[in-house]
């Protein structure tokens, strides 16, 4: 066998390898840093007031901090976005970061998605806050 000709084919994989490890190693750092989140909803009712809650959790399982800034449901092909008096226990703001391995945990008043679910309604804010002066009161 001609020794350039082998020396070619060994340029030619060498060149092959090297451009193959730069490719994966790219690939791994864009996607290693992307934001992941576990996010588990259930729904609890309080033993003294029997009032219905909805638990969001959320896990941050990514390699990287991240913030929320919105929380968004569907449900009945509307798109309902809970106001701040409509939580119990309310989410961080967009301010607070979530680190790697973070939980993050909310109680929402099921009142928020009552109408929605049962006549495709939505309930203002002003009557969550009425709604939530009444409980209190």
């Amino acid at each position: 066998m001609n020794y350039q000709l082998a020396q070619f084919i060994v340029s030619i994989f060498v060149a092959i390898g090297t451009v193959g490890s730069v490719a994966i190693s790219l690939w791994f750092a864009i996607h290693s840093r992307k934001e992941r989140a576990k996010i588990a909803i259930s729904s609890i009712i309080a033993m003294n007031t029997h009032e219905r809650y909805i638990n969001v959790s959320i896990v941050n399982t990514g390699s990287i901090d991240f913030r929320l800034s919105h929380i968004y449901f569907h449900i009945n092909n509307l798109t309902i976005m809970p106001t701040p008096v409509q939580f119990y226990q309310p989410l961080p703001d967009d301010k607070a970061p979530i680190p790697p391995g973070g939980r993050v945990n909310s109680l929402l008043f099921m009142l928020a998605f009552d109408a929605y679910i049962e006549n495709k309604q939505s309930i203002t804010p002003e009557q969550a806050v009425q709604h939530l002066k009444n409980i209190v009161d």
